[in-house]
């Protein structure tokens, strides 16, 4: 055995399979391992009777990156799939392919090199950037297509071929193929496969951030639709795991895995029609239980309890800006009583710790809006958390929402706004985190970047992807930074990723912008 003491970590013999699949996470072991996704697609793609699947994840040092199942290089392998969860983490994917010395662009790749496949919601709406890197894009959810691109694969003559009509298959995009992309879905949950026998890390300074826990998707997307998330448009329509089903997974889950927790996973779960019977469920079994981050106006006294008694000790909230008008216009209407009540109501029922969500440098922020972060930090402080954790990040547009036509804020806007927040949180109990505005902008031009955008990213990496080398490569290539960013795009404009058919039409997008506006006044 290689890499970290595991259990429950799936070993193949090569001879026997046709598609060898590097399941590849840009980033480290712990965080690969902390999300539901590695374990999904893990799982998938390991179903496949002609298929192998080994994961790789980035080292820590500057070695070649190996798999974990039996330590071969990535040249080994005839597929290497990323799943892209960040668009940061770019930089750590290029820089795997180049310390494993696979050329960087596909088309010096020929048949020697592996295909490089790419999904994950960084590049569902937008894939530009990586274009000249990428053989081929999985736009939306993996099942509906993923075991067709292997029977192809297993069929195909020659990756020309495979590519060729991997082409025609919905949710697939192959640069330089003329044609729309339309976004594949995973229609119903219920049929969906959920892995069972997930891979539990044994060491304890690598288990996942919430310990060792079956990882239960409960539901995939939002259907809140705020106007600024990447998931709730890209990723919609929201869907649930009946209630019968979830179950199931639990009790076969635990049984497999041996874990005495059960991490639910979703980011619209509070809205699933079964969320408290959900927790029940897994707090009745005596195992200890976590959620994501949730709209806690929307959970009852008896939901707040079963998270007590699943010695959830930390709850998460989004207000996001600090006031109800911004709140409107992102489409996020919360009012700060409600947001309290929620707290409040999770206090009484013994969760101890509070974590909240804002982002600064929104479209229409003033100096109440900011105000109002300090006035609401003061009265949640009050209900008596042993702790009270901020979190502050910097408003992203992103690409196929209402927002992707607004610019980035500007640097001295951005910085000015943390200030103010970081002397708000002089309070007693509260501490913070702040962004890197230096990594924000590179993130603001990630996601709404071109091939340009992809060329600049190919010479940073080159230069070791060092944070100060981006204004530097982009200076010598000529490439305008501050413009490309803070610069807003007019709603008649075609844009890079245009192509892409998230199912949502323009139309719609022009229209929530406005009412956007509307709200903001």
């Amino acid at each position: 055995m290689t890499g970290p003491a595991e259990a429950n970590r799936i070993e193949k013999s090569w001879p026997r399979h046709k598609v060898r699949v590097a399941l590849c996470y840009p980033n480290t072991y712990r965080v690969g391992m902390s999300g539901y996704t590695i374990q999904h697609l893990y799982f998938l793609f390991n179903l496949h009777e002609d298929s192998l699947c080994e994961r790789v994840f980035k080292p820590a040092d500057e070695a070649p990156p190996r798999s974990l199942e039996s330590g071969r290089p990535l040249s080994a392998f005839s597929l290497l799939a990323f799943t892209l969860q960040y668009e940061l983490d770019y930089v750590n994917f290029l820089s795997m392919l180049l310390s494993s010395n696979i050329p960087l662009r596909r088309a010096e790749r020929g048949e020697r090199y592996p295909l490089v496949v790419a999904g994950g919601p960084a590049v569902w709406a937008n894939p530009c950037v990586l274009e000249d890197f990428v053989d081929l894009f999985v736009i939306g959810d993996a099942e509906p297509c993923l075991w067709s691109l292997l029977d192809l694969y297993v069929e195909s003559k020659s990756k020309a071929s495979f590519l060729e009509e991997a082409s025609k298959l919905p949710g697939v995009y192959v640069p330089g193929a003329d044609r729309r992309v339309k976004r594949a879905l995973a229609e119903s949950l219920d049929e969906a496969p959920h892995p069972v026998r997930q891979v539990v890390p044994l060491l304890r300074e690598l288990e996942p951030v919430f310990g060792r826990a079956l990882m239960l998707e409960a539901s995939r997307s939002c259907g809140r639709r705020c106007r600024f998330c990447l998931i709730s448009w890209a990723g919609s329509p929201a869907r649930h795991r009946g209630l019968q089903r979830l179950k199931e997974v639990v009790e076969e889950g635990v049984r497999l895995t041996g874990v005495g927790k059960v991490a639910i996973i979703g980011a619209g779960f509070h809205d699933h029609p079964n969320v408290e019977e959900v927790c029940e469920l897994v707090v009745e079994r005596g195992l200890k239980l976590s959620i994501p981050s949730v709209r806690g106006d929307l959970l009852s006294e008896e939901v707040f309890s079963a998270l007590k008694k699943g010695g959830m000790k930390t709850i998460t909230m989004a207000p996001e800006a600090g006031s109800e008008r911004i709140r409107e216009a992102l489409g996020k209407p919360l009012e700060d009583e409600a947001l309290i009540d929620a707290a409040a109501r999770a206090r009484e029922a013994g969760i101890t710790k509070l974590k909240l969500y804002f982002m600064v440098g929104l479209p229409w922020e003033r100096a109440e809006d900011l105000e109002g972060v300090a006035g609401l930090l003061k009265k949640l402080s009050k209900l008596n958390f042993t702790s009270l954790h901020v979190s502050v990040s910097v408003f992203i547009p992103k690409a196929g929402t209402p927002l992707q036509w607004l610019p980035l804020a500007d640097r001295t806007r951005i910085s000015q706004a943390l200030e103010h927040i970081r002397k708000a949180c002089r309070l007693p109990r509260v501490r913070v985190d702040l962004v890197n505005v230096r990594e924000a902008e590179l993130q603001a031009l990630l996601s709404l970047g071109d091939r340009r955008v992809g060329r600049l990213l190919e010479e940073v990496v080159k230069l070791g992807g060092r944070l100060g080398a981006w204004r530097t490569v982009a200076k010598k290539i000529g490439f305008n930074f501050e413009e490309y960013i803070h610069r807003p795009r007019q709603v008649d404009e075609e844009l890079p990723w245009s192509f892409v058919d998230q199912g949502v039409s323009t139309s719609t997008l022009v229209r929530e912008l406005e009412r956007a506006h509307n709200a903001a006044g």
